[in-house]
């Protein structure tokens, strides 16, 4: 796939008589693993002068992230723009506006590095869909939120598999032909046969990163030396694929493959339309449900609401046993947290174009299939609250 690199050089205004003839190039671009903007053009370039001999620069520029290419399979689904990563050089001692109107982002992260991830201040944010900064360092990384990047997925399922309770299987292939790879974590003297399984699933819409972090998070402490993790792999066989869209993640896009496709619905496509991404699932899936189906299956998501949740299926569209034990799922999972509460639960019905509903029609009751959602900017509808923010191993 061609890089993608947008260059603005931009002239800055002269003052006759004050500054002569000061030229300031800044320069923009996305060709980096998630990287991603559409379009860019220079609203204003002026300076102000606030001491003697002494001025401060102050850019404005419009951008817009790139939107999602149209989807081949379901033509009707509008494509989105969620996402946006882009590198700016050239800007050390400038006062920054960007406006990013086809986004709802709120409070967007900003890097000097492109490791280490800050969010901006709340009144760095305060205009509609703008963030403005005052620049220390030349060059600054800005994501609609803190970045998960393809090669941190290599290099921690790298880490992963070094430890004697995991085990790393490649089980197919992307549609631009990249891994799709399975992590096993248990402790394999404990025959699977005692065990229960567990589905997981994630990274399937790519611009959702707080979901990859929340994963690894979870999978570094399952392979921790807790007593309770050491318990929960005795107990407990996890499959799971950190990474199921990895040219989506790879390419920069906010919903889709490559390609277009949203793969959270191409679940009951025909053959002709299943994605490959899905049909490696779907083949993992059946291979390992032969003798006995999964306990659990978790869809690992984030979404732009200010809460953690569950989509619950109704009983009406499953069962009302499934329904309560999905029921239960959530009350146990309010009981353990601060971060969800039962007003933040969620229902919906069960449809086959979902990984859930297509769990559903393959093994009915047998296995407890939902979505998880967690939210990319403050915790319980409470933008005085905790922030989704990096804090020591996972996000908090």
């Amino acid at each position: 796939m061609k890089a993608l690199w947008i260059k603005i050089v931009l002239l800055a205004v002269a003052l006759p008589g004050v500054w002569g003839n000061v030229a300031a190039q800044v320069t923009i671009s996305a060709d980096f693993d998630t990287g991603s903007i559409g379009s860019v053009r220079r609203i204003d370039s002026v300076r102000m002068l606030h001491a003697a001999k002494n001025s401060l620069e102050v850019m404005s520029f419009g951008i817009r992230s790139r939107i999602d290419p149209l989807n081949p399979v379901d033509t009707a689904l509008l494509p989105s723009s969620r996402w946006f990563h882009f590198r700016l050089e050239g800007v050390k001692g400038k006062l920054m506006f960007l406006h990013i109107p086809n986004t709802e982002m709120v409070r967007p992260f900003y890097s000097y590095d492109g490791e280490e991830y800050l969010r901006f201040d709340a009144g760095e944010c305060s205009l509609p869909q703008t963030v403005y900064k005052y620049f220390l360092h030349d060059t600054v990384y800005v994501a609609y939120f803190l970045p998960y990047s393809h090669a941190r997925h290599k290099a921690k399922a790298d880490e992963w598999a070094c430890s004697p309770f995991v085990r790393r299987q490649r089980i197919g292939r992307s549609g631009e032909g990249r891994p799709i790879e399975m992590l096993i974590l248990t402790d394999a003297t404990v025959p699977d046969s005692l065990k229960r399984r567990v589905w997981i699933h994630s990274r399937v819409h790519t611009s959702e990163a707080p979901a990859a972090w929340y994963l690894e998070a979870m999978i570094d402490e399952l392979l921790s030396d807790a007593p309770l993790s050491r318990e929960i792999l005795r107990r407990t066989v996890f499959y799971v694929v950190p990474e199921t869209n990895p040219d989506g993640v790879r390419g920069g896009y906010s919903r889709s493959t490559a390609q277009g496709v949203n793969l959270e619905i191409n679940w009951d496509r025909p053959d002709s339309l299943t994605q490959p991404e899905v049909r490696v699932l779907k083949r993992t899936i059946d291979s390992l449900s032969t003798e006995r189906p999964f306990d659990v299956a978790l869809n690992l998501h984030s979404q732009s609401a200010p809460f953690v949740t569950y989509w619950i299926h109704t009983a009406k569209s499953t069962s009302a046993k499934m329904y309560r034990r999905k029921m239960l799922l959530s009350a146990l999972t309010v009981a353990h947290t601060p971060y969800y509460r039962p007003i933040d639960q969620r229902f919906s019905e069960a449809a086959p174009r979902y990984a859930e509903g297509w769990f559903w029609q393959r093994f009915g009751e047998k296995t407890l299939a939902v979505t998880f959602e967690t939210p990319y900017t403050y915790y319980n509808n409470d933008p005085a609250g905790e922030w989704v923010s990096f804090r020591g191993r996972g996000l908090f």
